[in-house]
């Protein structure tokens, strides 16, 4: 959940010149209690003058260079930011229309950083934003979840290896106001990649930002050093949407995405209602050897966009610990199903060339994930509901 929204206190919130938008953005925060912050490399007096001069409700906190003794980038204004707030480092967000003085500062802090298209279009860097009322819109629908974040998960010691698996949508068998179920505008944006429109948003934008928001709200973003996506069935198909979204990803908090950090060398078997066989799944994927060493001892995030029985998580992180990857996170987008599958392997290979499975080369143990119904509810109520009644 939002608690703070740093700022440069100049561009971000159109000063010297805000227009309406920017006053009732101003309000809108106050009104929401959450606390406005300022982290400048001017001197206080300035900043607040700006405030004053158009008659803007001050903000709660600044931090200026004279308060830490260094300029932006330097995460100590993040630091004394959370520390006068008293919260949470998760609990920040950061609106910024520099990459080098504020993207930056958020990145160098570990907080989500948002790119101000409305004052400076085109950067690079941070989730990008289009105007204020946007940002509110944000923190209203996605900023405002809380624990667990996740409509389905599992975590389990399974040997030596601690099992962890999210899903971001468990129930999405209802159907929107058109009638239309949700399962298959969610198959066409993640299976077909093309898009649907959802008001003035549409649903890709929609699972961007959910995505983004519950990996940095529960932390799991912090938790990795690399992304990878798990690839599509069919090698020269791709995964163009999730590939996408973990390009954002790293733009966003400079996580390295790694493209090819799983390879399918050769094409998997297509399996209906998600009865995929792990040893087709492991004989099919490897791990290019230019990773050798290189993931050691590191933690990583695996992608995928559906999830039944789990086969495809499963060989990625079992692929991954071979290559003495410390600890493998899983998301999925949505998922069938409330049980997983977890593989106990009989054997050790290479990961770093093609190997050849049979299905007596491991053990399968189902288990129950637990549903955690308020956040399906949520996205369907507070989420979907409010973009589809055409809000923006």
């Amino acid at each position: 959940m939002v608690k703070v929204v740093v700022c440069d206190g100049h561009g971000t919130l159109e000063l010297p010149n805000p227009s309406d938008q920017a006053y009732h953005f101003r309000e809108w925060l106050r009104k929401q209690n959450i606390t406005l912050a300022v982290a400048s490399n001017k001197t206080r007096g300035r900043v607040l003058r700006r405030f004053e001069n158009e008659d803007m409700r001050p903000p709660e906190i600044v931090v200026t260079k004279d308060d830490i003794g260094k300029r932006k980038p330097a995460p100590e204004f993040i630091a004394r930011i959370a520390e006068e707030a008293n919260v949470e480092r998760r609990h920040i967000v950061y609106i910024g229309d520099r990459v080098k003085t504020d993207i930056i500062t958020a990145t160098n802090a570990g907080v989500l950083p948002f790119a101000a298209e409305y004052s400076n279009p085109g950067m690079e860097y941070g989730l990008q934003i289009p105007s204020l009322q946007s940002l509110a819109h944000y923190l209203d629908k996605f900023g405002s979840a809380h624990r667990p974040y996740f409509a389905w998960w599992l975590r389990r010691t399974v040997v030596e290896d601690v099992v962890r698996i999210y899903t971001l949508i468990y129930d999405h068998s209802w159907r929107d106001s058109r009638l239309r179920k949700v399962t298959n505008h969610l198959q066409t944006v993640l299976k077909e990649h093309g898009n649907v429109d959802l008001g003035n948003w549409n649903v890709r934008s929609v699972l961007l930002y959910l995505l983004i928001s519950q990996c940095y709200f529960s932390g799991l973003i912090h938790e990795v050093d690399r992304i990878a996506v798990y690839p599509s069935s069919n090698p020269e198909k791709g995964n163009p949407t999730l590939e996408q979204f973990s390009q954002i990803m790293q733009r966003t908090f400079n996580t390295p995405y790694e493209p090819d950090l799983i390879t399918r060398h050769t094409p998997s078997n297509k399996c209906q209602h998600g009865n995929r066989k792990l040893w087709n799944q492991l004989n099919t994927i490897f791990i290019p050897p230019r990773y050798r060493g290189k993931i050691s001892g590191e933690s990583v995030l695996v992608i995928d966009d559906f999830t039944t029985s789990g086969t495809s998580l499963e060989a990625a992180r079992q692929l991954l610990y071979q290559a003495n990857v410390s600890n493998v996170y899983c998301l999925a987008i949505a998922k069938y199903r409330k049980t997983h599958e977890i593989a106990l392997m009989r054997k050790d290979w290479n990961p770093f060339e093609p190997t050849e499975f049979t299905e007596s080369d491991y053990r399968r143990e189902t288990v129950k994930g637990k549903v955690f119904d308020e956040q399906d509810r949520r996205f369907r109520e507070q989420i979907w509901s409010f973009f589809e009644d055409d809000h923006r």
